[in-house]
Order: C-alpha cells, then sequence, then structure tokens
C-alpha cells in the first residue's frame, strides 16, 4: 500500500476544528496529504505475517523531538489531532502520534477531547482561567502538546478532568457544553451532517459506542467496489439498511474473534475469510474447521457472533443504557427545529426495526429472553432481570480527580 490511511485524509471528509465543517481533498492543507506525508516516511512497514504495508515508517524533521522516529501515523490520528484540533503542522501530529504511542493513549478519543475544549474555550463556555495556564485557541500548536503530556500524567486538574473523555466535561461544563459533546454512549464520531441511514445506526446502536469499525463500512460498501457490489446482487447481502447493518456488525464481530485486520482496509474481504470464494460465512467455517480440526457450519459461526453481540448488549444493559442512548447526534443549531424532528423520527423508526430485528425489547432497548434462551444465553437473561430496573446511564463511575495517581516520567 503506497499511502495506507493516509488516503483518508483526501478520501474521507476529514473534521476540522471540532467539526465545525468536513473537509474535501482540495481543503485539506497539502502538508497533511499522503503526498505531503511522503517527504517524512523512511519505509512502509506491516502487521506481522501481512503483506499490504500500510503502516509508514517515518522521522520527525525538528524541533525537540528531530529525528525521532515512529510507526503508524493513521488517518485517524492526523484528522483528530491535527485538523479537529485546527493544527496543520505535519511535525506537530507526528510528535502527538509518538507521545500517544508512548503513554499508551488512543488518538481519537485524544484529539476528540483535546478538539471539544477548544471549542469550548471559543465559545467562552471555558475560560482561562480553567485550563491551568494553558491557551486552548485553535493555533496553539505547543500548548496542545504540552495537554497531551498533561493527560497522560494526570498534571493539574484540567488535565485530569479532559483524561476522564468528552462526556465527563461536558458534565462538569453543563448544558452548554453539553450541546456539543457530539457522543454515543461516550464516544465521539462527531454530529450526523450525513441523511439518517446505515452510518447514523450504525453510530448509534454499536456496543461501543459511536464507532465505525462496528459494522457502518461493511454495511454501506463505501471502501469495497469489488466484492461489495457482487454480493449483494447475488443477495447475500440485503438492500435493507437495518438487515444490512445487522449482517455487517455480525461480520465485524467475528473479525474481532478471529484475529482479522479490518481498520485499514474496510471491506468484506479483509474482515471475513475467503467471503469472496466462499460466500458468506462457508470459507470462515472452513479455515476454523482445518486449523481447530472441530467441525465448524455457517450456522455454527452465525450462532457465535450473535451470542457475543447479544452479551455485549446485556452488559450494556445492565450499565443502565437505554433506548435514549443509541441516539442521533445533531448539531446544537437544529435543536428544536422542524428538520431535527424529521430526522429524529426516522432514526425512531429505524432503531425500533434494528431491535426487532436484533430480537430486542422496543421499550428497555435489552435483548428478550427468548433471544438469549435461543443462543443458549439463558443465564444471562435471569441475571438482566435480577436488576431491572437498572438507573440511568450518565457516564463511567468515576473517582473524584483528586485520587487519582498522577505524575511520573515524561515522554
Amino acid at each position: 500500500a503506497e499511502y495506507g490511511t493516509h488516503l483518508g485524509m483526501i478520501r474521507w471528509w476529514p473534521g476540522y476544528r471540532y467539526f465545525s465543517k468536513y473537509l474535501s481533498e482540495k481543503d485539506v492543507p497539502f502538508e497533511l496529504t499522503p503526498k505531503g506525508l511522503k517527504k517524512y516516511e523512511l519505509r512502509r512497514a506491516s502487521c506481522y505475517g501481512c503483506l499490504v504495508t500500510c503502516r509508514d515508517v517515518y522521522k520527525i524533521p525538528d524541533g525537540k523531538y528531530k529525528d525521532e522516529v515512529g510507526v503508524a501515523l493513521e488517518y485517524e490520528t492526523i484528522f483528530c489531532c491535527g485538523t479537529n484540533c485546527g493544527v496543520a503542522d505535519p511535525t506537530a501530529v507526528m510528535v502527538m502520534g509518538n507521545l500517544a504511542d508512548k503513554y499508551g493513549m488512543c488518538t481519537i478519543p485524544l484529539g476528540n477531547v483535546i478538539a471539544y475544549v477548544k471549542e469550548l474555550y471559543s465559545r467562552k463556555i471555558i475560560s482561562p482561567k480553567d485550563t491551568d495556564g494553558l491557551s486552548l485557541d485553535w493555533e496553539a500548536v505547543d500548548d496542545q502538546i504540552e495537554l497531551v503530556h498533561r493527560m497522560a500524567l494526570r498534571e493539574g486538574k484540567f488535565a485530569s478532568l479532559l483524561a476522564e473523555g468528552m462526556y465527563a466535561v461536558g458534565k462538569r461544563y453543563g448544558e452548554k457544553a453539553m450541546d456539543y459533546c457530539y457522543h454515543v454512549k461516550g464516544t465521539c464520531r462527531g454530529p450526523s451532517d450525513y441523511p439518517v441511514g446505515v452510518f447514523t445506526l450504525a453510530h448509534a446502536t454499536s456496543t461501543r459506542g459511536a464507532d465505525h469499525l462496528r459494522g457502518r463500512s461493511w454495511a454501506f460498501g463505501e471502501n469495497d467496489p469489488e466484492i461489495f457490489p457482487k454480493l449483494r446482487e447475488k443477495g447475500y447481502i440485503p438492500e435493507d439498511p437495518v438487515l444490512a447493518l445487522v449482517l455487517s456488525e455480525n461480520a465485524c464481530t467475528l473479525a474481532d474473534s478471529i484475529g482479522r485486520c479490518k481498520g485499514s482496509v474496510n471491506n468484506w474481504a479483509a474482515a471475513v475469510p475467503l467471503v469472496h470464494k466462499y460466500p458468506l460465512w462457508n470459507g470462515v467455517a472452513k479455515l476454523l474447521t482445518a486449523l481447530t480440526g472441530v467441525e465448524f457450519k455457517p450456522q455454527d459461526i452465525v450462532d457465535a457472533v450473535e451470542r457475543i453481540y447479544n452479551i455485549e448488549r446485556a452488559f450494556l444493559i445492565k450499565q443502565g443504557i437505554k433506548r435514549k442512548d443509541d441516539r442521533l447526534v445533531l448539531r446544537p443549531n437544529l435543536k428544536g427545529t422542524k428538520e431535527a424532528e424529521e430526522e429524529l423520527r426516522k432514526h425512531d423508526e429505524l432503531l425500533s426495526k434494528y431491535y426487532q430485528v436484533r430480537g430486542w425489547d422496543w421499550n428497555t432497548a435489552a435483548p428478550t429472553r427468548s433471544k438469549l434462551e435461543s443462543l443458549g444465553l439463558g443465564w444471562a437473561a435471569n441475571e438482566l432481570e435480577k436488576g431491572i430496573p437498572y438507573p440511568d446511564w450518565d457516564g463511567p463511575p468515576y473517582w473524584s480527580l483528586e485520587k487519582y495517581p498522577s505524575g511520573g516520567t515524561r515522554a
């Protein structure tokens, strides 16, 4: 792969300044395009045993971290820590990507929470007195890098709060702040600027919160111009968005279970082995049979991934997740408008159908006893029923900020 996921910067409409808009190819700063980033590349690399060299190995050209080498500066890092935070300097993005690797931080929520507080700062919902001396101006690149260090080591109250995630930040700063908290179950993929359908429903129903790797791309086929159309033409993938999403969520669950890569290419060939030759689950059943010596049939694959997804959902229900948490994320300016009302109505209809297909209760959003028992999970139904109704979810259960360990050696 010549560019890997850098191609996303010119194909996948990265956000700009906390999703104030999405950038077309011509709007992306050249230094952050695939061609612009090539000059920092030393070579291409791949994960162990993989023939696709989708990862770049790069060298930081100047500054405090000059000549430091990093691996796999992915699209999400460039977008979330770069353009969405108002940062166009490739060196700064590389530095933050490396720091995240050293500290063990995911660059998606890292960049999103920084972009979020920059937005709140620009709207005067957060003031300079809140930030422990750091500037949250969009152009303040050095302060953003400093904030990464402070978040990782929980240095200061502000950085420690950000380390809790954007939902905790929104709760701390009140209703106006929550209006701009574009989350589903605490995870952010931005506001829903595309029509209600597979993309919005996938983000709403994902068991990990808004997440493009739990079904969206496979259901839509956005990055799969070869196999996806053939599978749909032959009837393996339905055109109905709800049925297609449930099928693709199962494919993603399978990929997670057997250790398949899905993030770099987002297609059925990557997620489901031999799908091009033995659709839809026949190929993976053959491979697992050969690998383990235990006979797998296609229905065994379906039952296994259904058990996984329903157990994940049951866990969420115990944490207080309700139907309202499978939400459509809208921009604040749409609040109370006819447009928002219509979008929410469409989403609600899709959500009801999704629950029906999944075998979940329309009101509680929980897997029904009959669904769980059909999968051999009667014990989970017993466990769920013990605590109904569960208190509403309101974010992860945090300690007080003072209780967290803080400090340490800086990367």
